[in-house]
């Protein structure tokens, strides 16, 4: 259905539609859905919200049951549902446990709390699980002792926090009252600049971390231009997802260099201090090659995606796969990762490697041809693996991307003329590709 023409009144003739229409189609389609995205759909507003979840509104509730009651997740991104369409669905489905929407979620929660609050209502609470907020408007009201973990959002237990100028690094103390958090994941505030911010990792986050760290088992921290990773390491041993990368090639050389000389005492112990239960790394930048070894590591690691990370290079994956530690990988991704050549995937092209996915995206020396020849090699081993390459032909040319699928067979060609017929395709291998090719227009 094309997003332009959804709106409330497609919500509106769901319940007036002829009865045995409805007993058959609603019950499956809408009542029973635990999921609604109406992302970007611009015409749906608080009546579709009212039409789905039937709130005490009179004119409502007379027209029709109101039984959307299974959702469970709903997505208003982009739509004109205002406070009060937050309001209704807060109210009136039982099982909400996620509701997205730009700005609007949290400041909705913080003014039906406080309505309880002042009507001596009894507290009802929400069965959320995340929120995206501000973090100057989430500090200021947790710190105005709402009630946020026991009474407003007991289940809550991941963050996704916009960090934004004026915030402090004595605010991020204010997370500390959310025990059952178990993830958080820092962001700068979008715009066409980038905005500098106040909070620091050594003097806001490692603090935060010495109270809740040991809960934590997801964490991002990829806004911050300095993290120091070894307090990462100590504070949160549970961890089974990390996204991290320094973002600056200048300064702050002492930390850096404090670090790696931390590391290579560790490396020399019997007994390693590691994330033993780290699945999913993401990280890149300028991470030094010693710290990068070290996290690659963690002998749990399932999912690796690197990118913009000229630490990594042939002779570093090589000296991994040495040392076993890529025993339980499974996937990984490169994005500009661009030292890495077809010598150190090659290194991973061996028999018992358990790795099923490699994603290549603008890897400058890695090439169509390197995946044809891993391709050919993959079905002559019967290995299970899928390749997706992502290529550009130059910076300064306008590209169209389009991206195939394909089985591949014996003969491989490129028909840049004809994109649609961009891989020629035959028998069926357990070995695939995904190909996002760039065409000139």
């Amino acid at each position: 259905m094309p997003t332009a023409v959804v709106s409330e009144e497609i919500f509106k003739h769901l319940w007036k539609v002829e009865e045995s229409l409805y007993k058959k189609m609603l019950p499956e389609h809408i009542t029973n859905a635990p999921v609604l995205n109406v992302f970007a759909c611009s015409r749906v507003t608080d009546v579709g919200i009212q039409w789905l979840c039937a709130d005490d509104n009179p004119e409502t509730v007379k027209e029709r049951p109101g039984q959307c009651k299974a959702i469970q997740k709903l997505n208003v991104c982009l739509t004109k549902v205002t406070e009060e369409g937050i309001k209704t669905a807060l109210r009136n489905l039982p099982n909400l446990s996620a509701i997205f929407h730009e700005t609007k979620i949290f400041p909705v929660l913080v003014e039906l709390t406080e309505t309880t609050l002042d009507q001596n209502q009894k507290r009802v609470p929400f069965l959320l699980s995340r929120l995206i907020v501000s973090g100057l408007f989430l500090s200021t009201c947790l710190r105005r002792n709402l009630g946020l973990t026991s009474s407003m959002c007991p289940s809550l237990h991941k963050i996704d926090m916009i960090l934004e100028k004026g915030l402090t690094d004595i605010d991020l103390q204010c997370l500390t009252s959310l025990k059952m958090l178990r993830e958080i994941n820092f962001y700068r505030k979008t715009g066409e600049e980038r905005e500098d911010i106040d909070i620091t990792f050594d003097g806001g986050v490692a603090k935060l971390l010495e109270e809740i760290g040991s809960s934590l088992e997801k964490l991002g921290l990829s806004c911050f231009d300095i993290v120091n990773i070894s307090t990462v390491i100590k504070l949160c041993p549970n961890l089974n997802f990390l996204a991290i990368h320094h973002t600056r090639d200048s300064g702050n050389r002492e930390l850096l260099e404090s670090e790696i000389n931390r590391f290579k005492i560790e490396w020399k112990r019997e007994e390693k201090q590691m994330l033993k239960n780290l699945a999913v790394l993401f990280c890149g930048y300028n991470i030094p090659s010693e710290l990068l070894l070290w996290l690659l590591s963690f002998p749990s690691l399932v999912d690796v995606r690197l990118f913009f990370c000229d630490s990594l290079t042939d002779g570093l994956i090589e000296k991994t796969v040495k040392r076993r530690h890529f025993q339980n990988l499974r996937v990984l991704a490169l994005l500009r990762c661009h030292l890495v050549t077809n010598k150190g995937i090659d290194a991973l092209m061996v028999d018992g490697n358990l790795i099923s996915e490699m994603f290549f995206s603008h890897c400058n020396q890695l090439t169509l041809k390197n995946v044809s020849d891993w391709h050919q090699l993959a079905r002559k081993k019967n290995w299970e693996l899928f390749f997706y390459m992502q290529e550009s032909i130059t910076h300064d040319e306008i590209v169209s991307v389009h991206r195939v699928r394909a089985n591949l067979s014996r003969d491989i060609t490129t028909t840049v003329s004809d994109p649609v017929k961009e891989w020629r395709q035959g028998d069926n291998g357990r070995s695939r590709w995904a190909v996002n090719c760039v065409f000139r227009i």
